[in-house]
């Protein structure tokens, strides 16, 4: 089974290609808060300034990763993410 990666805001052609080729990729651009039960079944999400709350991560088993484009990671609950073992970075 493919991992499956959301995806909050709008990344280039070829790299939502790439990506696609090694997973299944949800594509929900310019939101702003994730709801949970869009991503309770994803493997990581790419985020840009939609906001993701401990409410968004409420339902997530499977979520590893959210990498957040952009500077910081003020978006993100860091406290919801670290208590559900879920890995926080940006680039």
């Amino acid at each position: 089974m493919k991992n499956r990666v959301y995806v909050t805001e709008p990344l280039p052609l070829a790299g939502l290609e790439l990506l696609g080729d090694i997973a299944e990729v949800i594509v929900n651009e310019k939101i702003s808060e994730v709801r949970a039960e869009d991503i309770k079944d994803v493997d990581a999400i790419i985020a840009g300034d939609s906001k993701i709350t401990a409410n968004s991560l409420k339902l997530t088993e499977r979520l590893e990763v959210i990498g957040r484009f952009g500077a910081g990671v003020d978006s993100v609950d860091i406290k919801a993410c670290t208590e559900k073992g879920i890995i926080l970075f940006n680039v």
